[in-house]
This record gives C-alpha cells, sequence and structure tokens, in this order.
C-alpha cells in the first residue's frame, strides 16, 4: 500500500513538474542516466537492447543492478526472481546456476556481456542489490579491472554498509541512493567522503546542492521524465539525470530544448 501511494504520489509531481515552464539559465553538460535502459514495447529492462538503444543515441550512461547466481556469476537484473520481468516466479537467481538461467531466460545477460559489448562507449552505474562477499568482490574487481573507476563507471548501493568492503575500489566512484531514508544516507555518504549521492529530484534541497559543491560530491537525482523538470535539474548544477525515458530527454537535447 506504501509503495502503490508513493509511486502514486511521484507521478503527480511529474506531472506538476512538467508543466511549469522554465529556461535554461546558464551553460551546461547534461548527463542522462538510462534506469535500467530503454525498455520499450518487447524491449526488456536490464537487457542488451534495452542499453543497445541507448549508445544509438548518444545517452550518456546507463544504470544496471546486478546479482548473483548460484554459481557466483554476476547477471543484470533488478530482482531477485524472475516473476516480474519474465514471468517466471519459480527461477530464484540465487538458486539457480548461471549456465542454466542462460537456458530458461536467454534475454538476462550477465555484467560481464554488458562491459565486454559497453564498456567505454557508455557510463556504467553498476548498482549493488545484495550484500557481497569476498569471493563476489574478488569477481567484480576482476571484471572492471580494464577500466577506470569513476571515468568508465561508478558503483550504486540504496545500502550504505554494501560498501564497506569494497576496498580495492576508491571512493570516489560509489554512488549512495537514498529513497525515505535521505538524512541517515546523506551524512553517510559525507561522512565517508564518497563521490555521489542519488535521490528524487523533490528531496534534494538548496542547502544540500551548495554543501555538495564545497565537498567536490557529485549530485543526481531522478527520475526526470519532462523537458521542464529537466531544465530545473540542470539549472540547479546536478551531475547526473536518472531517467526512466532516456531516449525522449536525449532527443530534446539534441534538439536544444
Amino acid at each position: 500500500m506504501l509503495e502503490f501511494a508513493s509511486i502514486v504520489l511521484q507521478s503527480l509531481c511529474d506531472i506538476l513538474f512538467a508543466v511549469i515552464p522554465r529556461k535554461i539559465q546558464k551553460p551546461y553538460e547534461a548527463k542522462i542516466v538510462a534506469h535500467r535502459g530503454a525498455p520499450e514495447g518487447p524491449i526488456k529492462e536490464n537487457t542488451l537492447m534495452a542499453f543497445r538503444k541507448c549508445v544509438e543515441v548518444g545517452v550518456w550512461g546507463i544504470e544496471l543492478d546486478i546479482r548473483w547466481t548460484m554459481d557466483l556469476v554476476p547477471i543484470v537484473i533488478h530482482d531477485s526472481d524472475c516473476s516480474r520481468i519474465y514471468n517466471r516466479p519459480d527461477i530464484q537467481i540465487s538458486e539457480i546456476d548461471s549456465t542454466e538461467l542462460k537456458s530458461q531466460i536467454s534475454e538476462i545477460p550477465t555484467l560481464e556481456e554488458v562491459i565486454n559489448e559497453f564498456s567505454k562507449k557508455i557510463h556504467l552505474m553498476i548498482e549493488i542489490k545484495e550484500l557481497p562477499n569476498p569471493e563476489q568482490i574478488e569477481i567484480l574487481k576482476n571484471l572492471l579491472y580494464k577500466l577506470e573507476p569513476v571515468r568508465d563507471y561508478h558503483l550504486l548501493t540504496l545500502q550504505t554498509d554494501y560498501f564497506d568492503d569494497l576496498t580495492d575500489f576508491p571512493k570516489s566512484c560509489f554512488v549512495a541512493v537514498s529513497e525515505l531514508n535521505q538524512k541517515k544516507i546523506w551524512q553517510h555518504c559525507l561522512d565517508h567522503k564518497w563521490g555521489g549521492y542519488a535521490t528524487h529530484y523533490l528531496l534534494l534541497s538548496k542547502k544540500q546542492i551548495q554543501l555538495a559543491k564545497k565537498k567536490n560530491l557529485n549530485l543526481g537525482t531522478g527520475y526526470i521524465s519532462s523537458a521542464n523538470c529537466l531544465k530545473r535539474e540542470l539549472n540547479r548544477n546536478i551531475y547526473w539525470q536518472f531517467s526512466n525515458r532516456p531516449l525522449y530527454l536525449q532527443k530534446i537535447l539534441q534538439d536544444k530544448f
């Protein structure tokens, strides 16, 4: 019930911010981040096809979620099971090995496949959905070793303790994401000198933006869905603009509003 109310409230906010006219007040550099790629029609979220659409039109970055199979292969999927996207509630990601998963649902990519196809073509915002153990951390490090943190990728999480053991990665590539527990995660991000902080565009205050500038903390907001909301965030010097409508926003940018 709470989740439904949150979705309704966010939708109403999006409608309101879409109709408030705005003008760009200063030079800007937009960094649109496609939330789980660009799923449209038969193209599902967090798939190679969804990411290819973003590369084709020049979107700056893609956000993708990783979970681990039983044989410790990081695969790209948001949920812990395959019911919502693939109508396979019988498949739990942590209880199946990667080969069997691929034979059942070939659309689900591994993180390695995403890195091999898209690294250095589009920025990777990799959200860690589960607390990694030492073996998983080592696997993740080996997969990303050819890439440069911050320039090529960032690591994201909603759970601040997920970064505690990632000591081989620079703090500058860590991005904390907050939903309702904003104050706690914001302070944790500042205290640990992480590289970025992201939240809903309504929750980020002017005071936080000013402090982030002093602390060299990059900010991201989501989910931007209209030209006027995008203009607002660019005027506020928001570094990353997360969106569920990346192709639409990219076209707006190319048309120069």
